[in-house]
């Protein structure tokens, strides 16, 4: 009795070990469940069967996982006479359950079993911790219950170990997932580098001229329209700063006191030519509504909630290709400020509410990042604040933001003056030559230099700016970084060689912090872009420094 018993156990032991091993290297859950459906069907001359999840309702749900050797029609029946719910749950509590045709409670279930030829359907919990089960394998055999109970410790054995292969898989597949992430990351690290340096470039020259025109005299709408270009030429510059960040997941620094509807209002008005473009060139209609009834402040980085809110104006309108009513509400409820943005799109459904906040994950295909969001939420931590969805598919979605309201009243609001007077109080004429390889960029900064009343030049080749310097004396050179032949480390070590009296600044897009070692003959370092504070404040240091 002994010997048939221990080999009843190897025999056990030895099927476990081999669907342990065929099923380690599955790569999705459908096909470990596969491989096992197969392997005890076999092994239990198993006539038909099929694996399927199922909630605690009042019925089996039919969501088939697997399935071996199914009649045509078999799940129809069953989908028609559901087995009730007290065959799950004797089999959650009892493990592994058979039903006999004793046991069946309707004339239906009689039916089916006649009809397809089955005697006795055995029920495996896959995960069951006797209260609830991940699935259920349903086996269906023209063997008597009797023949089948010797493999009842085999089945239960088989049940959870299916569950310990399932969770396994899990966190395999949420570490490739990681894997995939950080990949992701890191290319994406890699590239900021690159396309920081080219937008600053852009963006200098954005937002010098812009901030040079708003020292002129202008008609009304003019002056805002440029006003609005300055302002975003001025997110792009906070941005970019953060996308050089990126990899370290830090967010712009300070934080002042703002009223949130200019705010706001701003963000609507950078957002306005992409509504304007969008729907009226297909001829849709797009409402906007503004319900704008906060009269409080913030303390806040301006730039980073204006980037929150125009990200939520631009999924809206995602949402609405055809048209539709876009509203914007700000309002003070007890100790918060409220800005809501809803429309009446095709709203989001339960399933994916969670993950649109989540790192790459977008709803929109090849139109979307999947970033927007992600960035959107960091941001509002950041400031303790919070972001809540509601939406209903078919009805439109409404994000809200909710922020702490600043109450002391005697503190003084930042704002930013757009009226610009520039004048550097210098006894002296000063020649400057600004190298840089990027024509329109050294253009921009000679403009802006003439703006704070200096004389400038310009140069786009490195090498040919030593030869300048021995036909005439400039008191600065302020050049890029990265040039071709002569980068500006190189120039500024010639430089100081041959006319050590000679101060040099290097105006740089690239990001990342720079070393002392290679930087020793260069009096100031600049970030593209640069504001015209930024620039007449560098000359004042470098002609204070002795």
């Amino acid at each position: 009795m002994e010997s048939i018993l221990l080999r009843e156990e190897n025999k056990r032991l030895e099927f476990i070990n081999d669907l342990i091993l065929d099923a380690a290297y599955k790569q999705s859950n459908d096909e470990l469940l596969d491989t096992s459906l197969k392997k005890i069907s076999k092994i239990l001359d198993i006539d038909f069967g099929y694996i399927a999840s199922y909630t605690e309702n009042e019925t089996i749900v039919r969501n088939v996982e697997v399935r071996y050797n199914l009649p045509d029609g078999f799940l129809e029946e069953v989908e028609n006479n559901r087995l009730k719910s007290s065959l799950v749950k004797n089999s959650i509590r009892n493990r592994v359950f058979m039903v006999t045709e004793e046991n069946l409670e309707t004339l239906q279930q009689k039916y089916i079993s006649t009809k397809y030829n089955f005697k006795t359907m055995i029920t495996v919990p896959i995960g069951s911790n006797n209260i609830s089960a991940t699935a259920l394998m349903l086996l269906f055999s023209r063997k008597e219950k009797e023949e089948l109970l010797e493999y009842v410790p085999l089945l239960e054995t088989i049940g959870n170990t299916l569950w310990m292969l399932l969770q396994k898989q899990k966190l395999y597949g949420e570490y490739q997932s990681n894997i995939v992430r950080t990949e992701k990351l890191k290319v994406l690290g890699e590239l900021a580098g690159g396309i920081a340096h080219d937008f600053n470039n852009l963006l200098t020259t954005i937002l010098g001229f812009s901030q040079i025109a708003l020292t002129l005299e202008l008609d009304e709408d003019i002056r805002n329209y440029i006003d609005i270009i300055h302002k975003s030429a001025i997110d792009g510059k906070r941005i970019v700063e953060r996308i050089q960040s990126f990899n370290r997941k830090q967010l712009g620094g300070k934080k002042d006191i703002h009223l949130i509807n200019p705010i706001v209002e701003s963000g609507i008005e950078m957002a306005k030519p992409r509504w304007k473009n969008f729907y009226e060139s297909y001829g849709n209609n797009l409402t906007i509504i503004r319900e704008l009834n906060s009269s409080s402040k913030v303390c806040c980085v301006e730039h980073e909630i204006r980037e929150v809110i125009i990200n939520l104006l631009s999924n809206a309108m995602d949402a609405m290709e055809n048209g539709g009513t876009l509203t914007i509400r700000t309002y003070d409820e007890e100790d918060n400020v409220v800005v809501e943005v809803s429309d009446t799109g095709s709203g989001i459904p339960d399933g994916v509410k969670e993950q649109i906040f989540e790192p790459f994950y977008s709803s929109k295909g090849a139109k979307g990042t999947g970033l927007g969001l992600s960035i959107a939420k960091d941001i509002i931590n950041d400031h303790k604040g919070s972001i809540k969805l509601e939406s209903r598919v078919g009805e439109g979605s409404t994000f809200k933001l909710y922020f702490d309201r600043y109450a002391e009243e005697e503190n003084i609001l930042k704002t930013e003056d757009c009226d610009i007077e520039f004048k550097l109080d210098i006894d002296k004429e000063l020649n400057i030559l600004v190298v840089d390889d990027v024509p329109q960029v050294g253009k921009t900064v000679v403009q802006m230099l003439k703006t704070i009343g200096l004389h400038a030049e310009v140069e786009t080749e490195s090498r040919k700016a030593i030869h300048r310097l021995s036909q005439k004396k400039y008191d600065i050179i302020i050049c890029d970084l990265a040039m071709p032949e002569l980068n500006g480390i190189d120039l500024s070590v010639l430089v100081k060689q041959k006319y050590p009296n000679t101060k040099f600044i290097i105006l740089t897009g690239w990001p990342g912090k720079f070393k002392k070692e290679g930087y020793n003959n260069v009096d100031q370092i600049l970030r593209k872009p640069i504001t015209i504070e930024e620039l007449a404040q560098a000359i004042k240091n470098i002609l204070l420094c002795k």
